[in-house]
C-alpha cells in the first residue's frame, strides 16, 4: 500500500545489492494523488540509510573512478536515461540534498562533484550547499543548470541531446563562483550603501557559519582573496570579519539521555556553557533555557536534514503530528518553526536559504541570525552524522513534547484546584450565612434533655 500508484525501483548498495524499494508518482492523468509526493522510499532500516545512499552507484563506480567525476542529479528516471544515453558516470540522491556522508562515499571515486538541477530555481535553492560541501571537505563542487528548464531525461530525448548535456557539465560553474555571481547581482541591484553593507555581512555570516574558517591555509586564503575582489575589500579585512563571524570551534559533548525513566535531557552541563547564551537569557530558569535549546536543535537538525519531519520519532509519530507551532516555548522559534512546518506540510522542500528568503520577506532579519546558529549548532553537534542527527531531532522533539505534556498537567491540576478551593468557599460562605442567621434568629423555646 505504501507504493500504490507508483512505479517501483529496486535501490541498491555499492555491491548491486538491493536494499530497499524507491517509488515513483506516475504520469499526470494516472491513478494516484496529484498532491503525493514525487518520490517515495522504503522506510529506513539498519541496511538502507537514505541520507547515505546514491542510487546507481553501483553502475556509476567504474566510470566514476575513470573520469574522476561524479554527475548526482535528482531522481532515478534521470539516473536510467542518463545511463541509457551513454553518460554513465551520474546518480542520484534519495529525496535529499546532498549530504556529507554522500560526499564521504565520493570522495574515494572522485575529485569533483557536478550537481545538476532542472531550472535555475532549484539551482539557487541547492547552491548554499553545494557551497558547504566545497568548504567542508577535499572535493570540488560544481552546479550545472539545464537549458530551457528541462530534467536530464527530458534533454537527452532530444536529438541534440547529447551535445547539450555535455556542454552544461563541462561548463558547470564552481560552486563558489556560481554563488558569487549570484551576490554580485544583488550587490548591484542594491541602492543605497546600507543595503550593500547589510548584504555583505550576511554572506559573509553566512561563509562562516558554513565553516570556511575550518579550510586550510592555504584553500581559506585562495577564497578571501576571491572574496576580496568580489566585495572590493581588502582579503585581511575579509578575513578578520570571518572569523568574527565564526561560530565557536569548540567540541560540544553528545546528546545524553536523563536519568529519570530514560526522559531525553537535550542540553548538559557543558553543552549549556558553550550555548552562546546572552545575558538575559542566562537569568532564564533552567527549565525554560532547556526548552529553548531543544527548539534549536529542533530547527537546526530540520534545516540540516528536512526529512526528518516525515519520520517517525521517539513516540512513533512524525515530527508533523508530534510538534506543533503553538507548542513551541520562546517566540523566535515559534515563528521560525511555524514557517518551517508550513513549507514542509505543503511539500515546498526546505533549505537555509528558502527559510532565510522567508523571514527577510517578513522583514524578520534577526531571525535569519537565529536560524542560521540553530543550523550550525545542528552541525557542530551531530558532525554532520547522519544518525546523531535524528538522535539530537528526535530527544529535542521528545523535550519539547515532555514540555508540553508537563505544562497541561499543570493546567489541569490548577483548574481542578481552583475548583476544589470555589467549592470550598462556596461552602464555608453558606455555613457562615447560617450561623449569622441562627445568631440573629435564636430559638424562643429550648427544648429540654430527656433524661434515660
Amino acid at each position: 500500500d505504501r507504493m500504490r500508484h507508483r512505479l517501483i525501483f529496486p535501490i541498491c548498495d555499492e555491491l548491486g545489492k538491493p536494499i530497499a524499494f524507491g517509488g515513483r508518482t506516475l504520469p499526470a492523468g494516472s491513478l494516484g494523488d496529484k498532491n503525493e509526493a514525487k518520490y517515495l522510499n522504503s522506510p529506513e532500516t539498519a541496511l538502507f540509510n537514505k541520507s547515505a545512499t546514491l542510487y546507481g552507484l553501483h553502475m556509476a563506480k567504474k566510470v566514476i573512478i575513470d573520469s574522476r567525476t561524479a554527475v548526482v542529479v535528482e531522481g532515478y528516471t534521470d539516473v536510467i536515461a542518463c545511463h541509457q544515453g551513454g553518460f554513465t558516470n551520474v546518480v542520484a540522491t534519495l529525496g535529499t540534498a546532498l549530504t556529507a556522508q554522500h560526499v564521504s562515499r565520493l570522495r574515494r571515486f572522485a575529485d569533483r562533484v557536478v550537481l545538476i538541477f532542472d531550472a535555475d530555481e532549484a539551482g539557487q535553492k541547492a547552491a548554499d550547499r553545494a557551497v558547504e560541501i566545497f568548504l567542508t571537505g577535499d572535493l570540488d563542487v560544481g552546479v550545472a543548470i539545464l537549458p530551457d528548464g528541462l530534467d536530464p531525461a527530458e534533454l537527452l530525448a532530444r536529438p541534440e541531446g547529447a551535445v547539450a548535456w555535455n556542454k552544461a557539465v563541462n561548463a558547470a560553474d564552481d560552486a563558489l563562483d556560481y554563488q558569487f555571481n549570484r551576490v554580485r547581482s544583488h550587490l548591484d541591484a542594491a541602492a543605497t550603501l546600507t543595503a550593500r553593507q547589510r548584504i555583505i555581512e550576511d554572506y559573509l555570516r553566512q561563509l562562516a557559519q558554513l565553516g570556511l574558517t575550518r579550510q586550510g591555509l592555504v584553500r581559506r586564503a585562495l577564497i578571501m582573496q576571491r572574496l576580496g575582489d568580489l566585495l572590493d575589500l581588502p582579503a585581511s579585512q575579509v578575513t578578520a570579519m570571518v572569523k568574527a563571524m565564526a561560530p565557536p570551534q569548540t567540541p560540544r559533548p553528545p546528546v545524553q539521555a536523563g536519568a529519570r525513566g530514560g526522559t531525553p535531557q537535550v542540553i548538559g552541563q557543558e553543552s549549556e556553557k558553550n550555548a552562546d547564551i546572552s545575558i538575559a537569557e542566562e537569568e532564564m530558569p533552567p527549565k525554560i533555557r532547556a526548552i529553548r535549546l531543544a527548539e534549536q536543535h529542533l530547527i537546526g537538525g530540520l534545516l540540516r536534514e528536512p526529512s526528518l519531519f516525515d519520520q517517525a520519532h521517539w513516540n512513533g509519530r512524525s515530527l508533523e503530528e508530534a510538534v506543533a507551532p503553538s507548542e513551541m516555548v520562546t517566540q523566535d522559534a515559534k515563528r521560525v518553526y511555524e514557517l518551517i512546518f508550513n513549507r514542509l506540510c505543503d511539500g515546498r522542500g526546505l533549505a537555509l536559504t528558502d527559510l532565510l528568503a522567508d523571514l527577510a520577506s517578513r522583514g524578520e532579519p534577526s531571525l535569519c541570525d537565529w536560524a542560521t546558529q540553530a543550523e550550525a549548532q545542528a552541525e557542530q553537534l551531530t558532525g554532520g552524522n547522519a544518525h546523531k542527527l535524528r538522535e539530537l531531532v528526535t530527544q529535542a522533539a521528545a523535550a519539547i513534547q515532555n514540555h508540553q505534556h508537563q505544562r497541561e498537567y499543570t493546567e489541569v491540576r490548577n483548574q481542578r484546584t481552583r475548583e476544589t478551593t470555589q467549592g470550598i468557599e462556596q461552602d464555608d460562605e453558606r455555613l457562615r450565612r447560617l450561623f449569622e442567621h441562627q445568631k440573629a434568629h435564636p430559638s424562643s423555646v429550648r427544648i429540654a434533655r430527656v433524661e434515660q
